[in-house]
């Protein structure tokens, strides 16, 4: 894709979508890691090293 597409892009409505998407993404990644610790902390309670 041209860059010229892209700088067009940044300035619509295009963009803020693109950034809530992000946004969304991160969040989820976030609840994802806390799950992943969560499980990490019960197991390491139920197989003691």
């Amino acid at each position: 894709m041209p860059s010229r597409q892209n700088e067009k892009a940044m300035e619509g409505p295009d963009y803020l979508h693109c950034k809530e998407a992000i946004l969304s993404c991160v969040i989820s990644l976030i609840s994802e890691s806390r799950n992943v610790q969560l499980v990490v902390r019960t197991s390491r309670g139920m197989f003691p090293s």
